[in-house]
Formats: C-alpha cells, sequence, structure tokens
C-alpha cells in the first residue's frame, strides 16, 4: 500500500496562483501600457502632423492648397481622410485642385436633388389632375391698380378628386392682355402640401387674364429627373474622320465601351473629355465633322410615358373669376425704373414684363434703340462675342436684318453652324457668333474644328471696355446627366473671373435658356431638363457678381476685402460708387449739404482736397491760427457748407494749438439737430495710439452713444466712421507703429458693427494702395473721400 501523497500546502497553490496572476496582470499592463503608447504616440503624430500640414486653425482635409507650402512632400488621398507620401507637390495640388472642382460640380447637385420631387406611383389616377384643380383669387376686388399684386392660390387634386399632399408640380403661370400685346409671369410658392400661391405683379393698365398650365405632374417630374441621371446613352455622337480622299465614320461620345482603341479629346485644365472609338490606320487628329441622333432608348417605364402624351401637357388649371380690372390711378409713372440697367444687377422675379411687344425691366431701365441711328451707336467701335447655341445666333442673324450697314463676313466654310462674324467697317463694329463645345446636338453634320470649349474663346481674349461677351448654353445639354452642365458652367465661371482680373471693364452678359415647345421630347428635352440648368445658372453666376449690384449708400455692410485697386482707381466689391471726377459731379453732391469733418489731419484732407478740386468752394476766415484751427469752406450759390475740427485730447503735436475751441466729438454730436442734408464724418486713432487702448475704446464708446441719440432725432442724418490709415515704417513703433493702430480698428469694427452708419474702411484701402505714409498722395485721398 502505496503511502499517501502529501497534499501541497495551502501557502504552495497560493504561490504559485500569484505567480501565475502576476504573470498575467503584468503583461496585462504591459499591453495596455503598450496601446496606451501607441494611441498616445499616434495622438502626437496626428497633432503634431495637422499643425505642420494645416496651421492650428483648420480643418483636416480642407484647405489644403496653402499647406502644401509648408510641406510638399505630403499629400492628401481624398478617401477617407488618409494621407500619402507618394506624389510630389506640383501632382497633388493638381489632384486637390480637381477634387474641389468636383466637390463643387456635387454640391450644386445636391441643392437641385433638394429641389426636385422624388415620387414614386403605380396608378396614375394618383397623378395630378389639371381640370380636378382649381384657381382663387385670394384678394378679390372690383378693380386693381397699377403696381397691385395679385395673389392666386391653387389647389391642386388627383384624378380621383383626391386633394394632393405633396408639392413638386411643374406649373407655368402668366398675366396677359392679347389686345395689348402685353404679358408677365408670376412668382410661385410650393407649400409642399399641393397648395400653391402665385404672386402676380399688375404692371399695365387695362382688362388682364390669368393663364396657369399644368406643365408635368410632380409624379411625372420626378420620373424625368430620375430618367436624366441614368446616362450619358440617349443621343447617338456619330464621328468622321478623314482617311486621305475617303471618309471614316465611328462612334462618338462622353461615355464610349472600354474594349476598344479611343481618341481621347481632353481639356487637361477643365477635365472636359470627349471620345471617339479610333478608326483603324486612321490617327485621331484627323476627326473633322461630327452628327448626333436619337438612340431608341428610354428610363421611363411605360406607366411614367403615359404622363407625357401631348393631351396631358400644359393643361389650363380651371379658374372661379374672369378677366382682372386694371386702372391706372396714377401710378404709371411710378411703376417707371430709376436707374440704368447695368451689368451685375441682381434679378428679381419676374423680372420685367411686355408691353406691346417691347420688354421692360421692373428693376432697371433700357436705352431705347428703336432707330438705325442708336442702335449704331451702341455698336459704335464695339467688339462682341456671342458664345453659344442657335438661340443666340438669332441674335446676329436680327442685328444683320435691321442694320444695314453691319455685313456678314464670308468666312468660306459651310452650314448654320460655322461661325458667323458681321463687320461695319465704317463704325468699327465686330460681331461674332460662335457654337459652344460638345454636346451639340445636331442632325446636320457640323466641323469639330469650328467650335471650341468657351473658356478657351474667353481665355484668349485680351478684353477692354469695348469688349461684350454674350453667352448661353443649355439647350443642347437637356439630354445629358446634369453634372455635365454644372461642370461647364463652373468652368465658364472661372474663365470670366480670369477675364475680369486682367480687364475689368469688359462686359460679360449671361442669358438663360429660352422654354420651347409642348411637342418636343420631353425625356431629352422638355423644360422639366431646362428648369434645372436655369436654377444652376442662377446660383453659379448670381452667386458670383460680375460687378456690384447695388449703389453704395451709407449703413451697407461690407464685406472683407472691401475691393481693389486698378488703375489708381477704387473699386468697390459689395456696391457700386459713383462718379466724383469732376468738379461739377462734386458740386451735385454737395449741394445744400452741411458737411462736419471731426477728426484728426487725415479726415482734413478730405476737406483740402475739396477745396482745391472744387473753385467755388471757399475757404471762410475763422480768425484762427495754424494747422489745428476750425476750418470752414462755403459755396453761398449752393448752399454748401463743410467743416473740419479736431477731436479733443489726445491731440499730439510739436506745434501749439489753441484749446478754446476744444471740444470732445461726443459733445459737437450732441450740439447737432441733424436732417437730411448733414452729413458727419468722424476718424481719430492716430493721436491715441501711445496709451493704453482703453482710452481709445471708452471715447469710441462715448461717440457711438451720441449717434445712436442723433440718428433717434433725427434718422435722415448720415454718419460715416472713417477707419485709420497705415501710416510710416520708420516711424516710432512704440508709440505710432502700425501694431496699435489695427488693435484700434478691430474695436472700432466691434464698436460700430450693429450700427446704421456708413463705414469708410481707409485701414484696407491704403494697405491695397501700399501707401506707406499716414497722409497719402491725393489720388489715394480721393478714394477715401
Amino acid at each position: 500500500m502505496l503511502p499517501p501523497v502529501p497534499k501541497k500546502p495551502p501557502k504552495f497553490e497560493a504561490i504559485v496562483m500569484t505567480f501565475f496572476i502576476t504573470i498575467i496582470r503584468k503583461g496585462f499592463l504591459l499591453t495596455l501600457g503598450l496601446a496606451g503608447f501607441l494611441i498616445l504616440s499616434y495622438t502626437l503624430y496626428r497633432r503634431v502632423f495637422k499643425i505642420t500640414l494645416f496651421g492650428d486653425h483648420m480643418q483636416e482635409p480642407g484647405d489644403f492648397l496653402g499647406a502644401l507650402e509648408t510641406n510638399e512632400d505630403f499629400c492628401l488621398r481624398f478617401t477617407g481622410n488618409r494621407i500619402c507620401q507618394t506624389e510630389n507637390a506640383a501632382q497633388c495640388r493638381t489632384r486637390v485642385q480637381r477634387w474641389k472642382k468636383e466637390q463643387e460640380v456635387k454640391e450644386i447637385l445636391m441643392k437641385l436633388d433638394q429641389i426636385m420631387p422624388s415620387i414614386s406611383f403605380t396608378d396614375i389616377m394618383t397623378t395630378t389632375s389639371a381640370r380636378n384643380s382649381k384657381a382663387t383669387i385670394l384678394n378679390q376686388k372690383g378693380s386693381y391698380c397699377i403696381g397691385d399684386s395679385l395673389i392666386v392660390r391653387l389647389d391642386l387634386y388627383n384624378h380621383l378628386g383626391k386633394r394632393k399632399e405633396y408639392g413638386g408640380d411643374f406649373l407655368r403661370a402668366r398675366i396677359y392682355s392679347s389686345s395689348l400685346r402685353a404679358g408677365a409671369s408670376g412668382r410661385i410658392t410650393d407649400y409642399k402640401n399641393g397648395t400653391y400661391l402665385v404672386n402676380f405683379t399688375l404692371f399695365w393698365e387695362g382688362d388682364v387674364r390669368v393663364s396657369i398650365l399644368l406643365i408635368h405632374p410632380s409624379e411625372g417630374v420626378s420620373a424625368l429627373w430620375a430618367a436624366r441621371k441614368k446616362g450619358y446613352d440617349k443621343i447617338a455622337f456619330t464621328g468622321t474622320f478623314l482617311n486621305g480622299t475617303s471618309r471614316v465614320c465611328t462612334k462618338c461620345g462622353f461615355v464610349i465601351e472600354r474594349n476598344a482603341e479611343l481618341c481621347e479629346y481632353l481639356d487637361e485644365r477643365d477635365q472636359e473629355a470627349f471620345y471617339c472609338v479610333k478608326p483603324k490606320n486612321v490617327p485621331c487628329e484627323a476627326f473633322v465633322l461630327l452628327t448626333t441622333d436619337n438612340k431608341p432608348i428610354t428610363y421611363l417605364t411605360s406607366l411614367e410615358q403615359s404622363l407625357f402624351r401631348r393631351d396631358n401637357i400644359g393643361i389650363e388649371i380651371p379658374q372661379s373669376f374672369g378677366e382682372i380690372r386694371v386702372l391706372s390711378c396714377n401710378r404709371s409713372t411710378t411703376m417707371m425704373a430709376r436707374d440704368k440697367c447695368t451689368i451685375g444687377m441682381n434679378l428679381p422675379v419676374p423680372s420685367g414684363y411686355a408691353l406691346q411687344e417691347v420688354w421692360h425691366p421692373q428693376f432697371c431701365s433700357v436705352s431705347d434703340f428703336s432707330t438705325l441711328d442708336r442702335i449704331q451707336e451702341c455698336l459704335k467701335k464695339k467688339k462682341i462675342y456671342l458664345m453659344g447655341d442657335s438661340t443666340l445666333r438669332q441674335w446676329i442673324y436680327y442685328l444683320t436684318e435691321k442694320v444695314a450697314t453691319l455685313k456678314l463676313f464670308d468666312r468660306h466654310s459651310a452650314g448654320p453652324f460655322k461661325t458667323h462674324i458681321a463687320l461695319d467697317l465704317e463704325r468699327s463694329t465686330f460681331i461674332q457668333w460662335k457654337r459652344h463645345g460638345n454636346p451639340f446636338v445636331s442632325r446636320k453634320l457640323f466641323s469639330v474644328k469650328d467650335g471650341n470649349y468657351i473658356t478657351n474663346e474667353i481665355d484668349r481674349l485680351a478684353g477692354d471696355k469695348d469688349t461684350v461677351i454674350a453667352i448661353t448654353l443649355g439647350q443642347h445639354f437637356r439630354p445629358f446627366p446634369m453634372d455635365l452642365f454644372v461642370r461647364r458652367l463652373l468652368n465658364i465661371r472661372r474663365a470670366i473671373h480670369r477675364l475680369l482680373l486682367r480687364s475689368p471693364e469688359t462686359r460679360v452678359i449671361i442669358r438663360t435658356e429660352n422654354t420651347r415647345e409642348m411637342d418636343t421630347d420631353m425625356e431629352r428635352l422638355g423644360d422639366v431638363n431646362g428648369y434645372p440648368q436655369n436654377l444652376a445658372i442662377m446660383d453659379i453666376f448670381q452667386g458670383s457678381k460680375m460687378a456690384p449690384s447695388q449703389k453704395c449708400t451709407v449703413r451697407m455692410s461690407s464685406a472683407f476685402p472691401i475691393g481693389f485697386v486698378w488703375k489708381d482707381q477704387w473699386h468697390p466689391v459689395f456696391c457700386r460708387t459713383s462718379s466724383m471726377g469732376t468738379a461739377d459731379e462734386i458740386n451735385t453732391c454737395l449741394g445744400k449739404k452741411r458737411v462736419y469733418f471731426m477728426g484728426d489731419s487725415t479726415v482734413r484732407q478730405w476737406l483740402e482736397h475739396l477745396e482745391n478740386t472744387v473753385d467755388t468752394l471757399k475757404p471762410f476766415d475763422t480768425y484762427g491760427t495754424g494747422k489745428l484751427r476750425n476750418l470752414l469752406s462755403i459755396d453761398t450759390a449752393r448752399n454748401i457748407q463743410v467743416q473740419w475740427k479736431k477731436h479733443g485730447h489726445p491731440i499730439i503735436t510739436v506745434h501749439e494749438y489753441t484749446t478754446k475751441d476744444h471740444s470732445y466729438v461726443a459733445r459737437e454730436i450732441d450740439n447737432m439737430a441733424g436732417d437730411g442734408d448733414t452729413v458727419v464724418v468722424i476718424s481719430l486713432g492716430q493721436h491715441f495710439r501711445p496709451f493704453p487702448i482703453k482710452l481709445f475704446i471708452q471715447r469710441m464708446i462715448n461717440i457711438r452713444g451720441a449717434i445712436l441719440c442723433l440718428l433717434l432725432r433725427s434718422p435722415d442724418t448720415k454718419v460715416i466712421i472713417k477707419a485709420e490709415n497705415t501710416r510710416e515704417i520708420d516711424i516710432d513703433q512704440e508709440r505710432f507703429g502700425d501694431f496699435h493702430g489695427y488693435a484700434q480698428y478691430l474695436a472700432l469694427r466691434d464698436i460700430f458693427r450693429d450700427l446704421k452708419v456708413g463705414f469708410v474702411d481707409a485701414w484696407d484701402m491704403t494697405v491695397a494702395y501700399g501707401t506707406s505714409s499716414v497722409h497719402p498722395a491725393d489720388h489715394v485721398v480721393v478714394t477715401l473721400n
């Protein structure tokens, strides 16, 4: 019998368990420590890298181009925020720029997707029925006056007589008077519940009728929008290549199967590409002609196609009212626009009306071109470039028919799509029409050598004040996915921007599409495809005005930078200034005005400039001495009074000056009654620079309070705050340097940001001019004035 095996003492088991637990814990702790180290290292790496590459304030992967200047060895891969080191700076910059351009396209397409309806249906009886819907006037009365609004409510129902619960229907609303050959569109508001409001402005006197058409139900709009996104193959392109004396035809397009050898016609900068299947033994450069035809393809179901039969398109919505009686009410003169139409104006909806077959904008006045002499005078010495489709080609046809001296110049090419040139040699008038680049949809053969992308045409122009460019495109883009059109517009916008940088005086006009026939192929060419293109044009070009649209006024909010210098002239980017280049223009502006300049010598320069420019503005001796005395100039014939008075302490000068006429700006303002002919201009800061900024801030807050009181008792008084000028580099920086001025400039903007006063940003303007003097040259003073 074997002796019993002695049990291991508990102490030994505890030791073993403790040993293994310790190992496990140490392994766990070691693993945990290593993981923590890796996380910390990665975090620090990302943080340091981000600061190095992007700057501490930048968001990854946002503004990368600036970061490239700091760290050219790195490049973003915009697929998941990852960073690579495989490309040089030039390649990286190109790829980032392309990515940004595509982001712009996607943003606009996303906006359009939010506007266009997305609705499915299985029964045509549930779609909108024009005949079951009704239109009623909300502000019904016996007669209206010119300029009144007419508000019509639309309640839409389906074919079953059930009220629609969603919007998105494609409507066309207009008022018209057949006997007067007059018409105007209405502004439609979609409440997304089957109810719409149409607001008409009654522009003319007489009997007016209302027409509201249901072009397509929302279900049809949704189907067409979805079909448009599905491909580039609704149109077949056939290219002709020359092979010696024979011709070879081949398939072309924006997207072609890749199993064939292709000729790629690529614009590298704008990434605009067109392809043809390469004919055997024929070089790609031999591509000479192109034609198109519809492919027997549709992305609409048979149910959806039934919505686009002609008897379902453009149906009048029944009305519970008849003709509208519009009376003059002595308002006909008030409806006339005062300002002349200029480049860059914002377009209201509606933008105008037709009367006696003549267009009248409602927001500006157009010149009269009813006679040949006036047309010729307008066109004299002008170079006019018409770029686009045949709807713009009509302009050159009209002008050559109307103006006998304007002759078409034969360029020995054939077909309606050739480049057209019209000349008036006596008046040095040049007019050219050139079609836009692909897509150009036509069954007629046309030369590819005669066409070019509009961006390249613009880049070839020097531009000047006598150059006019008119652009329209859209009709030929309707059969293709929307991104093609948006990308083209954005490229054109960039080309226009480059043109206006080198030649700001060039006039550029963007013309939107015409509406077209009701019996056209709706899937390819219908107005539902044109409508989002019109929205895209308005978004791309009105969001970036080619020129300021509004006249500069007191109380306007400004951008930053506020403008730019061109040929020593200041050009604001957010408004347009009146010309003040002559004494007559200045006198007209100052007539019956009382102008009070309050502040330092930089605003005293304004009065001195006026005295030097306007002979009739005479200094009035106030019997003071020195340059710091009160200055007063008067034009008795025009009742003009202009005064300058220095601000209260501190005034820093080595010259003695009297304190008897000393007063704080706030007290001067309190002593004013103010009215529509009173102008107050305030500028101070230079003399405050040597002192703690608290002194300047307290002073400006006191002035702000005084201005508030002035505007309460006299809201018509114009108050203008002028910021400080930058000054000399070699000045005593501790006392007078621009660093102190910049802090005061920021305080000034903050204190007056919500006050309805004018703001002359002299800091930005003197930086733009590159002045290095607290008292800049006279041409700069003219700008600041």
